[in-house]
């Protein structure tokens, strides 16, 4: 380059080549992703997506009917439809047993689970029967009451059995319900007695539950208990409650819930067709989604109370919610790490930079564009590795070949290993500084700041001597500091 600013603007233009490597390695990793969830998805739609327990609830259906005469003397047949549901008085699922399996697809990992319950549950004596208003003349016509238990994806039913007050019932597929089609119910004819009136029932029902990724469980009962342990040592605790206790180990875990229905209105968000959330419900597969409007449902009669039948009034339903899912994400620690990218080629460009200006050397900007492209293809290297190997390894094995790689470029642009150990040794220490960015996460910005600071201060000592006036003048030596304080000569008289 002739001149100092022929050489910057190269340099700067060489900078955004290497700022749309970075991009380009950004959209590998996209894709790699997209690439793991088609995966995930293959999974789900050989086995069954996130699951959601809800109920047990009583469930009636019933029509009214009547005949209304018009101002003209004509006559029609007017029907609404009634659905009265009951909650239990008291619901437990205690001792339930999440066992959590990693299946290979391609190269990925997906987390798989087995669910085996008992849930327990108490309704009170009671009549489903709405007792709603009819016109003169009308008529009320039921089904015979059922109790139902609705899933996530029935696909994943290994096993049930539904026990009355000691009695089996045979369970049938479905649940009677639009809003939420997908489990099981039992008729509770052999229970009915006048007037669909019911006896207070004590419900067991023996559940083996298979899904993939997440576990959610609604509390449906004035008062609701859930304990679950699990083999699996990295959960992700989510939904509206949180654990009221909980023992994370390196062998699985232990956690239990107890919430009463004045803390929450997931009965009634039920019946108004608020939709479970799951961190993947993208992952359920499109024959298994299902939102009903508030127009197809019937009038909902919710523990003796009307529901207005308004629509969904939250986004999403009250849960108790476990995610099961991998420490480290190797795309996601990828992709923190190719944004600290431009920031490491700009250090570098600065530390070569400065062996240019301290030691009088002459660097081509090629040979810069070298440098960046074998830091930008780092991010790559770590991206293919951490597929294969643990994110820790991967590091260790692409920052390990980027640094010898770069130190032996760098002893010969340098002209000597003794100035290209000490570039080699200091590329090393950046990529120690970002693993550590990498592991701290929480206090990364503090961490980096401070890293940013101390190389800022050292620049600025190492090169607070330069006279950068002569640097950027051809032709122009720079001014020593003992010249400068020298004070100039007397004229002569």
């Amino acid at each position: 380059m002739r001149t100092p600013v022929t050489k910057l603007l190269a340099l700067g233009l060489i900078l955004l080549v290497l700022l749309s490597m970075l991009f380009s390695i950004r959209q590998v990793l996209e894709d790699r992703q997209s690439y793991r969830d088609a995966a995930v998805q293959r999974v789900v739609q050989g086995t069954a997506g996130p699951q959601s327990v809800i109920g047990p609830l009583l469930v009636q259906q019933c029509t009214q009917s009547w005949t209304e005469r018009g101002a003209d003397g004509s006559t029609s047949s007017m029907r609404k439809q009634l659905r009265s549901t009951l909650s239990p008085a008291s619901l437990r699922i205690n001792g339930a047993e999440v066992t959590v399996n990693q299946l290979q697809s391609g190269i990925f990992p997906v987390n798989t689970f087995t669910l085996k319950s008992r849930i327990e549950a108490r309704f009170e004596a009671n009549s489903l029967r709405p007792d709603a208003h009819l016109p003169k003349g009308g008529s009320m016509q039921c089904t015979t009451p059922v109790l139902m238990l609705a899933v996530g994806d029935t696909r994943g039913i290994r096993h049930s059995t539904i026990q009355i007050n000691g009695q089996t019932l045979e369970a049938a597929p479905g649940t009677t319900l639009s809003q939420a089609p997908q489990g099981i119910h039992t008729s509770l004819q052999p229970l009915v007695q006048g007037q669909d009136q019911l006896p207070e029932m004590q419900v067991h029902i023996d559940l083996e539950l298979v899904g993939t990724s997440s576990l959610a469980i609604v509390p449906m009962g004035d008062d609701t208990q859930l304990q679950l342990a699990s083999n699996w040592p990295h959960p992700g605790f989510g939904g509206a409650f949180l654990p009221a206790t909980r023992e994370v180990r390196d062998d699985g875990f232990v956690a239990s819930w107890q919430v009463s229905h004045l803390a929450t209105s997931a009965v009634a968000d039920f019946h108004a067709g608020t939709p479970i959330c799951h961190a993947s419900t993208d992952l359920l597969p499109d024959s298994q989604t299902h939102a009903t409007s508030a127009a197809e449902a019937a009038t909902a009669v919710v523990d003796g109370v009307e529901i207005a039948n308004d629509g969904p009034r939250k986004s999403c339903l009250d849960s108790f919610q476990v995610r099961f899912v991998n420490p480290v994400d190797p795309y996601t620690l990828a992709d923190r790490a190719s944004k600290y990218g431009l920031l490491f080629i700009v250090l570098t460009f600065v530390a070569v930079g400065m062996f240019e200006v301290l030691r009088q050397l002459r660097v081509h900007p090629v040979q810069y564009l070298l440098v960046g492209s074998a830091l930008a293809v780092f991010f790559l290297l770590l991206t293919g590795l951490g597929e294969h190997y643990a994110f820790s390894l991967a590091y260790l094995v692409a920052a390990t070949a980027c640094v010898l790689l770069l130190g032996f470029y760098a002893s010969h642009i340098l002209h000597g290993w003794r100035r290209g150990v000490p570039f080699a040794i200091g590329i090393a220490l950046l990529y120690g500084l970002l693993y550590l960015l990498l592991q701290l996460q929480d206090n990364a910005l503090l961490a980096g700041s401070i890293a940013l600071f101390v190389v800022l201060a050292l620049v600025m000592v190492a090169t607070r001597k330069v006279d950068w006036y002569a640097l950027m003048t051809p032709g122009r030596k720079p001014q020593s500091d003992a010249a400068a304080a020298e004070p100039p000569p007397a004229p002569a008289d």
